[in-house]
């Protein structure tokens, strides 16, 4: 129900999130 749909939306902002990290630790790198 709710609970699941919650984990899965934190999930996915969890990946969104390490996604932008990477993003910008390149650009940093850079």
């Amino acid at each position: 129900g709710a609970l699941l749909f919650l984990k899965c939306l934190f999930s996915l902002l969890m990946f969104i999130f390490m996604l932008t990290l990477i993003f910008s630790l390149r650009n940093f790198s850079l």
